[in-house]
């Protein structure tokens, strides 16, 4: 048998004895070994974290509600291939140790932030769909909300109260919810449909122009919640006024300043 010297792709050598077969057999070196084990240990970790980030973000897809059926089962079907990808990375890095095989090991490792994107793409694309999911519960609550106001001002205007400006602020009110709506449904289909660039550059820009668009409109949905929480403040304000003027009927009191309160939250 005749002594090789190897170089590994970490820059340590290792000693390899080639038999008249051919096969090298290789006892690498303690310092070697400790490092496969440590990048074993480090990939080990950081697949769980991200797997445990997943499972957290799949228990919120499943509590949404408000957002379409095709995009909620978009992002859970991405999910779950997310998962069960990095469940095999997982194995195949531990049979990458086994074998000492530092260059595939090396390369698998690169590749849980390199490919999977689960940090810069996976959870923030379900945060926003979690943020739209809010803006799009509270725009139906408020829509609930605007029902009851013109139902009030229309008795108010019979018995004479001038309802004027109160209307104005009702068709204020129902022009920002609408906006808020069309705001979060616009951002929940601009990231529903996005999947790791797996190291592609025109892809990776692709995807973080449409998470920063989409962030976007989700701000503006909430600013427009903000708003439409104002005009309905006033528009119990004015309410209040009208009945305590005599210009409503007794029975149409408003009890709706609590759920203004409550209801429009959207953080």
């Amino acid at each position: 048998m005749l002594p090789v010297l190897a170089q590994t792709s970490l820059g340590v050598s290792t000693t390899a004895t080639i038999g008249v077969s051919g096969v090298a057999n290789v006892t690498i070196s303690a310092a070697v070994a400790a490092r496969i084990k440590n990048l074993q240990t480090r990939a080990d970790e950081e697949i769980t974290r991200r797997i445990t980030a997943l499972n957290t973000l799949s228990a919120r897809v499943n509590a949404m509600e408000k957002i379409s059926s095709i995009d909620k089962t978009s992002l859970s079907s991405t999910i779950t291939a997310q998962i069960s990808a990095l469940t095999t990375l997982q194995a195949q890095i531990a049979t990458d140790a086994a074998a000492n095989s530092t260059t595939s090991l090396v390369s698998d490792v690169k590749s849980i932030t390199g490919s999977y994107r689960i940090f810069a793409l996976i959870i923030p694309q379900g945060a926003i769909e979690a943020a739209a999911d809010r803006v799009l519960d509270v725009a139906a609550t408020m829509t609930t909300l605007s029902g009851t106001f013109s139902t009030r001002l229309s008795a108010a205007q019979t018995v004479g109260a001038n309802v004027t400006a109160a209307e104005a602020t009702l068709t204020d009110f129902n022009a920002k919810v609408a906006d808020a709506d069309v705001q979060a449904n616009a951002a929940t289909s601009e990231v529903a449909t996005l999947t790791p660039d797996n190291g592609v550059t025109a892809q990776m820009q692709a995807n973080t122009a449409a998470l920063k668009d989409a962030r976007t409109k989700i701000q503006a949905g909430q600013q427009d919640l903000i708003a439409a929480r104002a005009d309905a403040q006033v528009m119990v304000k004015d309410l209040i006024a009208f009945e305590k003027a005599g210009e409503s009927n007794a029975s149409g009191t408003v009890s709706t300043s609590a759920t203004v309160s409550a209801s429009t939250t959207t953080q």
